[in-house]
Formats: C-alpha cells, sequence, structure tokens
C-alpha cells in the first residue's frame, strides 16, 4: 500500500505539472498574440499616415502648412509663421501671447473676410518689429509697396513696448511684454491707438505713425489719437487677446458700417467676452493642425 501511494503521489505530481504548463503557455500565447496585435495596428497606422503625409505633400517630414486664401487678405510676413506645439500654452488663460499666437488669430480673421473685399489687411507682428528699427520712412514706402496700402481702408497693426533697434536679421528676436493695437483709418486720415493698459504705448504707436504715414500716403495732415474708451485688461496678460479682439470687432463694424466703433459699442467688449474667444481660440489651434504652422 505504501508503495501504491507513492506511485498515486508521483502521478498526482505529474499531472498538475503538466496541467500547469498548458495553463501557462496558453497564458504566453495569449500574451503574445497581444502584443503582436498592437505591433500590426501600429504598423498598419504609420503606413496609412505616411501615405496621408505623401497624398498631401507633405512627405518631407515638414509640419502641414497654414493654407491661407490669399485673395480674401493683404498681409505683411516677412518669415515663415509657425505655431509649434509648445507654444499652445499661450492661448491659455495666465500665460502672455508671443507674437506668433497674435499672428495666428488674426490670420484666422482675414480668412473669414468675403472673398470680394480688398480693403482691409493687417501687418503682422514680426513685420511691425522694424518699426523701432533704422529703416527710414522710404524704405517702408519701396519695401511695403506689394501690400497696395495706399488702396486700403481699415488696417490693423499690432504694436508692442520693445523700443531696440533689431537688424533685420533679429527679427525673430522675442521682446517687449505689452501688445495694443493701431489702426489707420483712411476714410478720416486718421492712425488710431486702441491699448488695454491706457496709453502706455502711446511713443511706439507714435513712432510707427510717423514712419509709416508715407506708406500709407496718408500725407503730412494725418492725426493721431489714442482711444480713450478702449477696453481696459483686468489682469497683466490679457493685452494680446484684447488685441486680437479688438480687431474682430473692428472689422466687423466696418463691414457692417464702413466706420470705426463707439463708446458703447467698444463698451461691449468686456473681460469674459475676451476670456470666452481666447479659449476658441486655443481649441481651435490645439485641434486644427492648419493654426500650428505658415507659409511666408
Amino acid at each position: 500500500w505504501k508503495g501504491a501511494g507513492e506511485a498515486r503521489m508521483s502521478l498526482w505530481i505529474a499531472m498538475s505539472r503538466s496541467r500547469y504548463l498548458r495553463v501557462s503557455g496558453t497564458a504566453l500565447q495569449c500574451v503574445l498574440g497581444c502584443v503582436a496585435l498592437w505591433s500590426l495596428r501600429r504598423l498598419c497606422a504609420m503606413i496609412l499616415h505616411q501615405k496621408w503625409r505623401w497624398w498631401k505633400g507633405a512627405d518631407d517630414g515638414t509640419k502641414p502648412e497654414l493654407r491661407l486664401s490669399k485673395q480674401t487678405m493683404q498681409k505683411a510676413r516677412r518669415d515663415r509663421v509657425t505655431l509649434e506645439q509648445e507654444e499652445l500654452v499661450c492661448f491659455c488663460a495666465g500665460n502672455w501671447m508671443n507674437d506668433s499666437c497674435v499672428e495666428i488669430w488674426l490670420e484666422n480673421l482675414m480668412d473669414t473676410l468675403p472673398d470680394d473685399r480688398r480693403d482691409i489687411c493687417f501687418i503682422s507682428p514680426s513685420a511691425m518689429q522694424m518699426i523701432p528699427g533704422r529703416w527710414t520712412p522710404d524704405f517702408f514706402v519701396q519695401d511695403w509697396a506689394e501690400l497696395r496700402l495706399p488702396e486700403m481702408d481699415l488696417t490693423l497693426m499690432p504694436v508692442n513696448d520693445c523700443e531696440t533697434e533689431f537688424s533685420e536679421d533679429d527679427l525673430d528676436v522675442v521682446a517687449g511684454s505689452h501688445w495694443g493695437l493701431l489702426v489707420y483709418f483712411r476714410p478720416l486720415n486718421t492712425f488710431r491707438m486702441y491699448d488695454s493698459l491706457g496709453s502706455s504705448l502711446r511713443p511706439q504707436c507714435l513712432k510707427a505713425a510717423s514712419k509709416l504715414s508715407a506708406a500709407f500716403g496718408a500725407g503730412d495732415d494725418f492725426s493721431f489719437e489714442v482711444e480713450g474708451s478702449a477696453p481696459r485688461q483686468e489682469n497683466s496678460y490679457d493685452c494680446g487677446a484684447y488685441v486680437c479682439v479688438l480687431a474682430e470687432e473692428l472689422t466687423r463694424c466696418f463691414l457692417a458700417n464702413k466706420r470705426l466703433m463707439g463708446e458703447g459699442e467698444l463698451r461691449g467688449i468686456t473681460p469674459e467676452k475676451v476670456r470666452l474667444r481666447r479659449e476658441e481660440m486655443r481649441h481651435l489651434a490645439g485641434r486644427d493642425p492648419q493654426a500650428r504652422g505658415g507659409a511666408a
């Protein structure tokens, strides 16, 4: 009986080991199968992605370009406009908007204009960075001739408080800490400044008006005004957003009424409205690859 018991015990141990090995082998096969399936899925996704990029003409590794209708806008663009992924945080509340964010926002605005409107334009922040430099008014007359500024009734110009005299090779340098909006309105032959902090940008805007008056064909009798009813920011970081929302509302008012906004209309630009528009632009730039790059 003792020998029979040991034999039965040995048989039971052997059967248990065999069962364990079968179960372990099945589990291993499942794991390997899942890994293979995931790898195959990733490979197919990569192949399809590359085919899509090739079909869109972006197989050289570049980011999708911002495709804008050149028939609906007039712009001064000195360099390629690219909004990097890490720059999306600049659209979030609490952050200062850099020149790329301001330019992308205004390009989006210009792209919504009707195809037959050729009397509105904006000059990019990178181009306005030339104003503090040593370029003369005659230079802007010649270099910006293709913009046809004398034909524009409304021109939007973001200005910051940088006073550094950059050379042409240094226009990509980030400088300044506050944005304002300078507008040239041809029917009144006036440059008007909108500053969400009051009048802190008056010297910079006045200098821009003086240097660009010849390029606009404004003559010597143009006027310069500081809009005292410009909406005010309630924090230290929303100046860029106020510039962009002001540009949108001024454009809508001009399209509808052929004039600039009045005091009552300006009061409609509230901090809450600016906050909501800033959030909308953050989502647009985040979900649309066309809002994360541009071609000069």
